[in-house]
């Protein structure tokens, strides 16, 4: 276990905080004392023209708790049993120091972004294809942001849409509907509309679901619970050759497309496999699968899908009262793939140069579908593909829980285990959510567990606290949802149910030894450790690496682990920056023989 549990009272609680707020308090003091007598006087003294020093204005530290997160918690201030007039002048001194030491503190972080930032683009490789293709993606992206960037009124909007829709109308009469591509087929009845993914923000679009049913018939069917079975023909056009799994709100079929026929060199002809994903029969669910269908149909007018890493969509349809989206077969996800490795007990696959290779592709994923204002949102090993076992090639799917960054914010999103530190405390989030769970996937993969195993919220939250370090105040002090797991002071506590650790419930004696009837809380102690000791190496590997050439690769490993596993998503890279890390960048060498399966 990676953490201490101390089943407290509310009264307790208070105590502890209390008490807490003190040491930390002296510990500054004591620190800032140290501080002043190695580097000696620790106050301004007056300008020669005779100019008084300002004396800063009384505010409490980003990094301290503030007064009314103190109230908020019922706890005492350190400060609050000082004497009147004396206490005042002390803490005003106190607080002199603090700001210094504040400003000393700020200063230092912006080195190290600094330090950081030069990491990520210090490479200075300009030559290598890496920088090609993202100028070539930069200038698209800005072609992108600037068809975004326009405020008209909306009737106006509406007219312009429907003279440039009358244009594609007019196009169609003369050429024939046969002759458009599919994307571009506009609805005269909703001239106003855009084709899908057409439209600017704002705008409206429209796609056609194509509803595929039998001729004279009417009616529900039978069951609202759909199973396809082997041999049997689907909607006149897919053979189902076998199920490949079932998720929250769809089952996904091996189908074969009996449209798809053509002719190999040999001339014989052969049909497309392709993955049929058949959704559940709720509107939820219904809703949940149209949000993906237009992320989908975005991504797929681009024709850049394949080359960067994201599954591929064929066409999509409503038949016997199930939605479905038919995509690319793909091979197994990262998580069931390692799992047979285990069983079979086949050479290690996730080796470090082979999760390089891996990495640097849903990077490139990341980044496409970033620059286009959408975050993934639910990163996972179920959710990265294998293409090709052999050249370790991987495809990023599952797009139904995707989002713009214009969307209402939700906290109900992500897997529990590749949940971001900010999706958790309720603070405002963007794509780097997705470089967080990219993080816990890389390392899971390396070392066969889950990164921060939990069984709940906090639990998780305390081994995120014991492997990355504790969470920084302001994140804490600002965040919706911080009071469900923080107590004022930063410690992690949940509230205990009624029953006992064996499941019974506690009887009035347990009540009175326990404080009379109060709510207990668990209060959670963090052991900490070390990144490094998590994934399996010595603790003290990062030193090791600085003297001995023997480590580096091991601690540049290591490293990129922790930028992506940072807990102040400021701090944390973009796909783009991450892309540019030594040790991914160390994988651009890699050959297919470094990374063929098996081993030759």
């Amino acid at each position: 276990m990676g953490y201490a549990v101390h089943r407290l009272t509310r009264s307790e609680l208070r105590a502890v905080e209390s008490e807490f707020e003190g040491m930390v308090h002296r510990f500054k003091i004591a620190s800032e004392r140290d501080l002043m007598a190695k580097g000696g006087k620790g106050k301004s003294k007056k300008s020669e023209g005779g100019k008084k020093d300002r004396q800063p204005e009384r505010r409490s530290s980003p990094r301290e708790p503030s007064k009314e997160m103190v109230a908020e918690s019922g706890s005492t201030s350190a400060f609050d049993d000082e004497g009147e007039d004396a206490g005042f002048e002390r803490d005003l001194e106190e607080a002199e120091r603090l700001l210094e030491q504040e400003e000393k503190m700020r200063k230092e972080e912006e080195k190290a972004a600094a330090a950081r930032k030069k990491v990520f683009g210090g490479a200075g490789n300009d030559d290598t294809d890496i920088d090609k293709a993202e100028e070539e993606e930069d200038d698209e992206d800005d072609e992108y942001e600037e068809s975004e960037d326009f405020s008209v009124d909306s009737d106006v909007a509406e007219e312009v849409s429907a003279h440039k829709n009358q244009d594609l109308l007019d196009a169609m009469g003369e050429t024939g509907i046969d002759s458009m591509p599919p994307q571009m087929v506009i609805n005269p009845h909703f001239p106003t509309a855009y084709p899908a993914g057409r439209g600017r923000t704002g705008d409206l679009e429209l796609f056609h679901l194509p509803i595929i049913y039998k001729s004279h018939q009417t009616g529900f069917e039978p069951t609202k619970d759909l199973v396809l079975t082997p041999g049997s023909v689907f909607a006149g056009q897919y053979l189902v050759q076998n199920e490949l799994g079932s998720a929250a709100f769809s089952t996904a079929y091996r189908c074969i497309d009996l449209n798809s026929g053509q002719i190999d060199e040999d001339g014989e002809e052969y049909h497309e496999e392709v993955c049929l994903k058949v959704i559940k029969n709720t509107k939820d669910f219904f809703d949940q699968s149209l949000d993906e269908i237009k992320v989908l149909e975005l991504l797929r007018q681009t024709n850049k899908c394949h080359e960067n890493n994201i599954v591929e969509m064929r066409t999509f349809f409503y038949h016997r009262e199930h939605l479905v989206i038919v995509t690319e077969l793909l091979r197994q996800n990262l998580y069931e793939f390692g799992k047979f490795i285990v069983e079979n007990d086949e050479p290690p696959y996730f080796t470090r140069k082979r999760l390089c290779y891996i990495t640097q592709q849903v990077l490139v994923a990341l980044d496409f579908i970033h620059k286009r204002g959408l975050v993934h949102s639910d990163v996972k090993p179920e959710n990265i593909l294998l293409a090709s076992y052999s050249r370790a090639r991987v495809k990023l799917i599952d797009f139904g829980s995707s989002c713009y960054l214009t969307d209402r914010q939700s906290s109900y999103i992500q897997s529990r285990s590749y949940r971001a530190p900010e999706v958790i405390l309720g603070l405002p989030y963007d794509g780097k959510i997705d470089i967080w769970s990219l993080g816990c996937v890389i390392a899971e993969m390396y070392t066969g567990e889950v990164t921060f195993q939990n069984d709940s919220v906090v639990t998780m939250l305390s081994r995120i606290e014991a492997i990355c370090g504790t969470f920084p105040r302001h994140l804490i002090a600002t965040g919706r949802q911080s009071g469900q797991f923080f107590t004022g002071s930063g410690l992690l506590y949940e509230r205990s149910d009624a029953h006992d650790d064996s499941g019974r419930h506690s009887d009035d004696e347990d009540e009175v030894e326990h404080g009379g009837g109060e709510p207990l809380f668990h209060v959670f102690q963090p052991k900490v450790t070390t990144l490094a000791a998590r994934l399996g190496f010595r603790p003290d590997l990062m030193e090791k690496a600085k003297v001995m050439q023997e480590y580096k690769e091991k601690a540049l490993f290591v490293d990129f682990i922790r930028c992506l596993l940072t807990i102040d998503p400021d701090l944390r890279p973009t796909p783009k920056e991450a892309l540019r890390h030594p040790w991914i960048l160390s994988g651009m060498k890699l050959t297919e023989k470094d990374v063929k399966y098996p081993p030759e």
